[in-house]
């Protein structure tokens, strides 16, 4: 990792934890994130989980390998309609759909 890399890194924590708390969702939850590969979003799904909410994330296959499989459900990018569908309809855990762009 370079030092620019490792410079990055408080401040995509920072403004992920910002955002998850912001939105001040209850532990029965789930957060939609698309795009999960970035920097930001990977923080805030981890922050999200620890915080006990359901975490699905979508994205391309080069960057899903960044995040934890056993924080995220992560689904290819072609999945993500069928993610939300499942959410808004009722037959994933949790109310509210929140996307993280």
């Amino acid at each position: 990792m370079s030092f620019v890399d490792a410079a990055a890194l408080p401040v995509e924590a920072a403004t992920a934890f910002d955002a998850v708390r912001q939105l001040a969702l209850d532990p029965a939850s789930t957060l939609l994130i698309n795009g999960i590969g970035g920097g930001v979003r990977v923080a805030a799904a981890q922050i999200a989980r620890d915080s006990g909410l359901s975490v699905i994330g979508t994205g391309g296959d080069g960057k899903l390998d960044l995040v934890d499989p056993h924080a995220v459900d992560v689904r290819p990018l072609d999945e993500a309609g069928e993610a939300l569908h499942a959410v808004e309809s009722g037959h994933a855990r949790g109310k509210v759909v929140i996307r993280v762009t």
